[in-house]
Protein backbone atom coordinates (compact mmCIF):
# COMPACT_ATOMS: atom_id res chain seq x y z
CA UNK A 1 0.00 0.00 0.00
CA UNK A 2 1.10 3.55 -0.65
CA UNK A 3 1.74 6.09 2.02
CA UNK A 4 -1.28 8.03 0.90
CA UNK A 5 -3.60 5.07 1.17
CA UNK A 6 -2.24 4.25 4.63
CA UNK A 7 -2.78 7.84 5.72
CA UNK A 8 -6.31 7.85 4.38
CA UNK A 9 -7.10 4.58 6.15
CA UNK A 10 -5.73 5.97 9.42
CA UNK A 11 -7.76 9.15 9.03
CA UNK A 12 -10.90 7.11 8.29
CA UNK A 13 -10.35 4.95 11.40
CA UNK A 14 -9.77 8.00 13.56
CA UNK A 15 -12.93 9.53 12.14
CA UNK A 16 -14.92 6.35 12.86
CA UNK A 17 -13.49 6.06 16.36
CA UNK A 18 -14.25 9.73 16.98
CA UNK A 19 -17.86 9.18 15.94
CA UNK A 20 -18.11 6.14 18.22
CA UNK A 21 -16.61 8.09 21.14
CA UNK A 22 -19.01 10.94 20.46
CA UNK A 23 -21.95 8.55 20.61
CA UNK A 24 -20.68 7.04 23.85
CA UNK A 25 -20.17 10.47 25.46
CA UNK A 26 -23.20 12.28 24.11
CA UNK A 27 -25.67 9.43 23.65
CA UNK A 28 -28.97 9.59 25.58
CA UNK A 29 -30.04 7.33 28.44
CA UNK A 30 -31.18 4.62 26.02
CA UNK A 31 -28.14 4.56 23.65
CA UNK A 32 -25.90 1.52 23.29
CA UNK A 33 -22.93 1.92 20.85
CA UNK A 34 -21.52 -1.04 18.86
CA UNK A 35 -17.73 -1.26 18.98
CA UNK A 36 -15.12 -3.78 17.80
CA UNK A 37 -15.14 -5.27 21.34
CA UNK A 38 -18.90 -5.38 21.69
CA UNK A 39 -21.73 -3.01 22.68
CA UNK A 40 -20.88 -0.14 25.02
CA UNK A 41 -23.47 1.90 26.96
CA UNK A 42 -23.45 5.61 26.59
CA UNK A 43 -22.48 7.52 29.68
CA UNK A 44 -26.06 8.69 30.13
CA UNK A 45 -27.37 5.12 29.95
CA UNK A 46 -24.72 3.85 32.37
CA UNK A 47 -25.67 6.56 34.90
CA UNK A 48 -29.37 5.84 34.43
CA UNK A 49 -28.86 2.13 34.97
CA UNK A 50 -26.84 2.76 38.17
CA UNK A 51 -29.50 5.15 39.50
CA UNK A 52 -32.21 2.64 38.71
CA UNK A 53 -30.34 -0.12 40.55
CA UNK A 54 -29.74 1.99 43.68
CA UNK A 55 -33.26 3.34 43.44
CA UNK A 56 -34.67 -0.19 43.75
CA UNK A 57 -32.51 -0.82 46.83
CA UNK A 58 -33.60 2.44 48.49
CA UNK A 59 -37.23 1.77 47.64
CA UNK A 60 -37.05 -1.69 49.23
CA UNK A 61 -35.35 -0.24 52.30
CA UNK A 62 -37.95 2.49 52.58
CA UNK A 63 -40.73 -0.05 52.23
CA UNK A 64 -39.11 -2.19 54.98
CA UNK A 65 -38.77 0.78 57.33
CA UNK A 66 -42.31 1.84 56.62
CA UNK A 67 -43.58 -1.66 57.37
CA UNK A 68 -41.64 -1.66 60.64
CA UNK A 69 -43.06 1.73 61.64
CA UNK A 70 -46.54 0.50 60.86
CA UNK A 71 -45.97 -2.61 63.00
CA UNK A 72 -44.64 -0.53 65.91
CA UNK A 73 -47.55 1.87 65.66
CA UNK A 74 -50.00 -1.01 65.52
CA UNK A 75 -48.42 -2.59 68.61
CA UNK A 76 -48.62 0.72 70.47
CA UNK A 77 -52.23 1.19 69.51
CA UNK A 78 -53.00 -2.38 70.59
CA UNK A 79 -51.35 -1.78 73.99
CA UNK A 80 -53.24 1.48 74.42
CA UNK A 81 -56.48 -0.26 73.51
CA UNK A 82 -55.73 -3.02 76.05
CA UNK A 83 -54.98 -0.47 78.78
CA UNK A 84 -58.15 1.44 78.00
CA UNK A 85 -60.16 -1.78 78.03
CA UNK A 86 -58.68 -2.74 81.43
CA UNK A 87 -59.54 0.71 82.75
CA UNK A 88 -63.12 0.37 81.53
CA UNK A 89 -63.36 -3.08 83.14
CA UNK A 90 -61.97 -1.81 86.47
CA UNK A 91 -64.43 1.07 86.44
CA UNK A 92 -67.26 -1.33 85.67
CA UNK A 93 -66.24 -3.65 88.53
CA UNK A 94 -65.93 -0.71 90.94
CA UNK A 95 -69.34 0.53 89.91
CA UNK A 96 -70.81 -2.94 90.40
CA UNK A 97 -69.25 -3.24 93.88
CA UNK A 98 -70.47 0.23 94.82
CA UNK A 99 -73.96 -0.56 93.59
CA UNK A 100 -73.99 -3.84 95.52
CA UNK A 101 -72.79 -2.06 98.66
CA UNK A 102 -75.45 0.61 98.29
CA UNK A 103 -78.13 -2.02 97.79
CA UNK A 104 -76.93 -3.95 100.85
CA UNK A 105 -76.82 -0.78 102.95
CA UNK A 106 -80.36 0.04 101.87
CA UNK A 107 -81.52 -3.44 102.87
CA UNK A 108 -79.73 -3.27 106.23
CA UNK A 109 -81.27 0.13 106.93
CA UNK A 110 -84.72 -1.44 106.58
CA UNK A 111 -84.03 -4.22 109.10
CA UNK A 112 -85.55 -3.90 112.57
CA UNK A 113 -83.85 -6.09 115.16
CA UNK A 114 -86.40 -7.83 117.39
CA UNK A 115 -84.07 -10.04 119.45
CA UNK A 116 -84.76 -13.75 120.15
CA UNK A 117 -87.71 -15.26 118.28
CA UNK A 118 -90.96 -15.37 120.25
CA UNK A 119 -93.93 -17.39 119.08
CA UNK A 120 -96.38 -14.86 120.52
CA UNK A 121 -94.89 -11.84 118.75
CA UNK A 122 -96.37 -10.40 115.56
CA UNK A 123 -93.56 -9.95 113.04
CA UNK A 124 -93.58 -7.54 110.10
CA UNK A 125 -91.50 -7.53 106.92
CA UNK A 126 -87.82 -6.68 107.61
CA UNK A 127 -88.06 -7.72 111.28
CA UNK A 128 -84.97 -9.74 112.24
CA UNK A 129 -84.71 -12.37 114.99
CA UNK A 130 -82.24 -14.92 116.26
CA UNK A 131 -82.91 -18.57 117.02
CA UNK A 132 -80.35 -21.23 117.91
CA UNK A 133 -77.43 -18.98 117.02
CA UNK A 134 -78.78 -18.23 113.51
CA UNK A 135 -80.49 -14.97 112.53
CA UNK A 136 -83.44 -14.59 110.15
CA UNK A 137 -85.32 -11.70 108.53
CA UNK A 138 -89.08 -11.71 108.07
CA UNK A 139 -90.40 -11.67 104.49
CA UNK A 140 -94.11 -12.13 105.24
CA UNK A 141 -96.08 -10.74 108.21
CA UNK A 142 -97.18 -13.50 110.62
CA UNK A 143 -97.47 -14.75 114.18
CA UNK A 144 -96.04 -18.00 115.47
CA UNK A 145 -94.19 -19.21 112.34
CA UNK A 146 -90.93 -20.50 113.78
CA UNK A 147 -87.81 -20.18 111.60
CA UNK A 148 -86.49 -21.73 109.50
CA UNK A 149 -89.65 -21.33 107.43
CA UNK A 150 -88.95 -20.36 103.83
CA UNK A 151 -92.43 -18.93 103.39
CA UNK A 152 -91.99 -16.42 106.22
CA UNK A 153 -88.24 -16.10 106.88
CA UNK A 154 -85.02 -15.54 104.91
CA UNK A 155 -81.67 -16.57 106.33
CA UNK A 156 -79.73 -13.54 107.51
CA UNK A 157 -76.62 -15.10 109.09
CA UNK A 158 -76.01 -18.79 109.78
CA UNK A 159 -74.53 -20.00 113.05
CA UNK A 160 -70.79 -20.63 112.85
CA UNK A 161 -69.12 -23.95 113.54
CA UNK A 162 -68.19 -24.75 117.11
CA UNK A 163 -64.49 -24.22 117.69
CA UNK A 164 -62.16 -26.77 119.32
CA UNK A 165 -62.44 -27.14 123.08
CA UNK A 166 -59.81 -25.35 125.12
CA UNK A 167 -57.35 -27.35 127.19
CA UNK A 168 -58.03 -26.24 130.76
CA UNK A 169 -55.47 -28.57 132.31
CA UNK A 170 -56.07 -30.14 135.71
CA UNK A 171 -58.50 -28.30 137.97
CA UNK A 172 -57.13 -27.90 141.49
CA UNK A 173 -59.61 -26.99 144.26
CA UNK A 174 -58.34 -24.17 146.46
CA UNK A 175 -59.48 -23.05 149.93
CA UNK A 176 -61.57 -19.90 150.13
CA UNK A 177 -59.35 -16.82 150.30
CA UNK A 178 -56.29 -18.47 148.72
CA UNK A 179 -54.78 -18.05 145.25
CA UNK A 180 -53.23 -20.46 142.82
CA UNK A 181 -49.47 -20.20 142.16
CA UNK A 182 -48.79 -17.47 139.64
CA UNK A 183 -52.10 -15.71 140.34
CA UNK A 184 -51.45 -14.11 143.72
CA UNK A 185 -53.30 -10.91 144.49
CA UNK A 186 -50.08 -9.29 145.66
CA UNK A 187 -46.52 -9.59 144.40
CA UNK A 188 -43.52 -9.22 146.72
CA UNK A 189 -40.89 -7.16 144.99
CA UNK A 190 -37.75 -5.84 146.75
CA UNK A 191 -39.34 -6.61 150.16
CA UNK A 192 -42.34 -4.43 149.35
CA UNK A 193 -45.92 -5.53 148.79
CA UNK A 194 -47.43 -4.14 145.61
CA UNK A 195 -51.20 -4.01 145.32
CA UNK A 196 -52.54 -5.21 141.96
CA UNK A 197 -56.04 -3.94 142.55
CA UNK A 198 -58.91 -3.97 145.04
CA UNK A 199 -58.54 -7.70 145.66
CA UNK A 200 -58.33 -7.93 149.51
CA UNK A 201 -61.40 -9.64 150.96
CA UNK A 202 -61.57 -9.95 154.73
CA UNK A 203 -63.91 -12.13 156.80
CA UNK A 204 -67.63 -11.38 156.91
CA UNK A 205 -67.40 -10.77 160.67
CA UNK A 206 -65.00 -7.82 160.27
CA UNK A 207 -66.38 -4.51 161.58
CA UNK A 208 -65.80 -0.95 160.44
CA UNK A 209 -62.93 0.69 162.33
CA UNK A 210 -61.62 -2.54 163.80
CA UNK A 211 -57.98 -3.51 163.72
CA UNK A 212 -56.94 -6.02 161.01
CA UNK A 213 -54.68 -8.87 162.12
CA UNK A 214 -52.65 -11.35 160.14
CA UNK A 215 -54.26 -14.80 160.13
CA UNK A 216 -51.37 -17.25 160.49
CA UNK A 217 -47.68 -16.71 159.87
CA UNK A 218 -47.62 -16.39 156.06
CA UNK A 219 -48.86 -12.81 155.91
CA UNK A 220 -51.23 -13.78 153.08
CA UNK A 221 -54.48 -13.83 155.11
CA UNK A 222 -56.06 -11.33 157.46
CA UNK A 223 -58.72 -11.52 160.14
CA UNK A 224 -60.72 -9.10 162.27
CA UNK A 225 -58.92 -7.84 165.38
CA UNK A 226 -61.75 -5.98 167.09
CA UNK A 227 -61.34 -2.63 168.76
CA UNK A 228 -58.33 -1.96 171.00
CA UNK A 229 -59.30 -1.82 174.71
CA UNK A 230 -57.32 -0.71 177.75
CA UNK A 231 -57.08 -4.33 178.83
CA UNK A 232 -55.22 -5.08 175.62
CA UNK A 233 -52.20 -3.38 177.13
CA UNK A 234 -51.73 -6.43 179.34
CA UNK A 235 -51.47 -8.70 176.30
CA UNK A 236 -50.17 -8.30 172.78
CA UNK A 237 -52.41 -8.41 169.71
CA UNK A 238 -51.98 -12.17 169.43
CA UNK A 239 -53.31 -12.69 172.97
CA UNK A 240 -50.04 -13.50 174.74
CA UNK A 241 -48.81 -11.70 177.84
CA UNK A 242 -47.09 -8.47 176.99
CA UNK A 243 -43.62 -7.94 178.40
CA UNK A 244 -43.63 -4.90 180.73
CA UNK A 245 -40.67 -3.26 182.45
CA UNK A 246 -42.20 -2.69 185.89
CA UNK A 247 -40.53 -1.62 189.10
CA UNK A 248 -39.55 1.41 191.15
CA UNK A 249 -36.19 2.07 189.56
CA UNK A 250 -35.50 4.89 187.12
CA UNK A 251 -37.15 4.29 183.73
CA UNK A 252 -39.44 1.53 185.02
CA UNK A 253 -43.23 1.52 185.30
CA UNK A 254 -44.47 1.46 188.92
CA UNK A 255 -47.32 -0.92 189.76
CA UNK A 256 -50.43 0.63 191.29
CA UNK A 257 -51.27 -0.81 194.72
CA UNK A 258 -54.62 -2.33 195.62
CA UNK A 259 -55.74 0.91 197.25
CA UNK A 260 -55.06 2.82 194.02
CA UNK A 261 -51.94 4.51 195.31
CA UNK A 262 -48.42 4.31 193.98
CA UNK A 263 -45.71 2.75 196.12
CA UNK A 264 -44.24 5.07 198.75
CA UNK A 265 -40.81 4.43 197.28
CA UNK A 266 -41.71 6.38 194.16
CA UNK A 267 -43.39 9.23 196.01
CA UNK A 268 -41.40 12.34 197.12
CA UNK A 269 -40.57 12.73 200.82
CA UNK A 270 -43.33 14.23 202.94
CA UNK A 271 -41.50 17.31 204.19
CA UNK A 272 -41.95 21.04 203.85
CA UNK A 273 -39.36 21.50 201.11
CA UNK A 274 -40.84 18.87 198.81
CA UNK A 275 -44.40 19.96 199.52
CA UNK A 276 -43.47 23.54 198.65
CA UNK A 277 -41.83 22.29 195.44
CA UNK A 278 -44.95 20.32 194.55
CA UNK A 279 -47.14 23.37 195.25
CA UNK A 280 -45.08 25.52 192.94
CA UNK A 281 -45.25 22.84 190.31
CA UNK A 282 -49.03 23.19 189.91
Amino acid sequence: MSLQSDLQAAVAKVTADSATLHQIVHGDATTTVSTENGPVKSMAKAVADVEAAFGDVDTARIETLAARDVAVASAGEAAADKTAAQGFRDEAEASAVSAAGSALAAQVAQITWRGPWNGATAYAIHDAVTLGGTSYVCILPHIGQQPPDAAHWDLLAAKGDTGPAANLGHAVPLPLGTSAPGSASFAAREDHVHDRGDLVDGPASAGDGELARFDGVTGKLIKGGGKVQASDLATDLLGTAAARDTGTASGQIPTVQSDGRLPASVMPPNDGAHLCLLAHGF
